[in-house]
């Protein structure tokens, strides 16, 4: 490790131009050389609801199926089961793209033969995140850290491996719910409670995911149980009305049900064993998070600091809680990250040690999804991206074949390697399990040193 202690320019200031720069490069280079199939369909979601706003009809595409034709010749056909403002977002950014298309007369991309349109489509995905970056330095701030240490919180979040795989290699559309969840967090801390309230109901219509961060917060200043039970029923209102479209076409409505119906199951999935029953880990646990935030009281004599505390560690520790209970998708983590950072420099916090388990947390479940989830990282995803430009064609792995148990065309040394690494996901898991729930340990609100000369560069270095 380089001895920062001849150069303590760089324990004084952010990271530099150079290290941002660099941090660009490494995030940008898997983003414009990897493209999902989720990502695909949001890019025909951009078209088709782009159709609908200049058409005036935003059911269009909740009647029409919206075609993919992929790279390997098989074809996704999909109705979109999203809410109404996560639409009208991809709506109105597709609009150009909507335009770019329908000079051929018909308004499905051939993938992968169109590289510029699905640059573009999924360009809306890093400018979310680059915006989330912002927000992780604006809160920061607004909990007292200096400058200095929140453009490094910035930085610790643009450059988790985490968010270098969902934002570079995956793609999906979660940033958008962190973006709004972000600026709720932030109207908290300046105790905006209209704007909290605003954010959060938005957020959640854009991804479920903002109500497990929305409720202990809630419950964390709010005592009252009808005030309580009033912002609750405005939530469920604007839920209803932003589900309206899609209540209003049957297709879409079953799709959705069924995948409703899906994240309950995985909500419930994990069990402890009770009597001549079981107990359902994350009612458990995340029941346990809501009673505790609604009986602590702040006392008059406790300082802003402790505060600001309570609150980033109560977001933190509900997404824990969350992505430890129960099977999760790769991009889902993507949640968890803007807090792991901000905790990462906060005052009361030893960053080295935390630091050190927050990557090996982060490393363990990349490396778990991967021997899940490995179609999302696919070389299937590179077709006609920059690296196959550059490099020519990937080795394509039939990625459906392995599902479906069909017959394999590659050579059995692939089938070979998935299936050994499946077989070490159990170890992955248990490390994560062990390291985020140590982060979480290192993170508790009480009486501890305050880190405030703690050197970044050298510990990121």
């Amino acid at each position: 490790m380089e001895d920062l202690s001849v150069r303590p320019e760089l324990c004084e200031s952010g990271p530099s131009k150079f290290e941002w720069t660099l941090a660009f490069i490494v995030l940008i280079v898997p983003f414009v050389s990897f493209f999902y199939a989720d990502t695909a369909a949001f890019l025909m979601y951009e078209i088709k609801f782009a159709e609908g706003i200049l058409h005036g009809d935003i059911l269009m595409p909740y009647r029409d199926v919206v075609r993919v034709k992929s790279a390997m010749g098989w074809e996704i056909s999909s109705l979109s089961v999203y809410d109404l403002p996560l639409n009208l977002v991809f709506g109105i950014w597709g609009i150009p793209l909507y335009l770019w298309c329908s000079r051929s007369g018909e308004l499905v991309i051939n993938f992968p033969e169109s590289f510029l349109q699905m640059l573009y489509g999924k360009s809306v995905l890093l400018i979310a995140f680059i915006f989330s970056a912002l927000l992780v330095y604006k809160i920061c701030r607004a909990i007292n850290i200096n400058s200095q240490k929140s453009r490094w919180g910035a930085y610790i979040y643009f450059t988790s491996a985490m968010s270098i795989s969902v934002i570079g290699v995956v793609g999906q559309c979660d940033i958008f719910c962190v973006c709004l969840t972000l600026l709720g967090l932030l109207a908290y801390i300046k105790n905006d409670n209209k704007k909290f309230l605003f954010w959060f109901i938005i957020a959640i219509q854009f991804k479920q995911f903002a109500f497990f961060v929305f409720m202990p917060l809630l419950l964390l200043r709010e005592k009252n149980l009808l005030k309580i039970a009033g912002k609750l029923f405005l939530l469920a209102v604007v839920m209803l009305l932003c589900n309206l479209p899609l209540m209003l076409v049957s297709e879409s409505a079953k799709k959705r049900a069924g995948f409703t119906l899906g994240m309950l199951e995985r909500l419930l999935y994990n069990r402890l064993p009770f009597f001549h029953g079981n107990l359902r880990v994350f009612i458990i646990l995340f029941g346990a998070l809501c009673i505790y935030c609604w009986l602590h009281e702040y006392k008059d004599s406790q300082d802003r600091d402790s505060i600001n505390h309570h609150i980033i560690f109560t977001a933190m520790l509900s997404f824990i809680i969350f992505f430890t209970s129960f099977p999760s998708y790769p991009y889902w983590f993507m949640h968890m990250i803007p807090y792991l950072a901000i905790m990462s420099i906060y005052n009361r916090i030893d960053s080295r040690k935390f630091l050190l388990f927050e990557s090996l947390s982060i490393a363990a479940v990349i490396f778990s999804n991967y021997c899940v989830y490995y179609w999302c990282y696919t070389p299937n995803n590179a077709i006609n991206m920059l690296l196959h430009k550059l490099t020519g064609s990937p080795d394509l792995i039939n990625v459906v074949a392995i599902v479906k148990n069909e017959s394999y065309t590659v050579t059995n040394k692939a089938i070979n390697f998935i299936v050994k690494l499946f077989k070490t996901q159990s170890i992955f898991n248990s490390i994560y399990f062990v390291c985020i729930w140590t982060c979480a340990w290192l993170a508790l609100p009480r009486k501890v040193s305050n880190y405030t000369n703690l050197c970044y560069a050298q510990i990121i270095i």
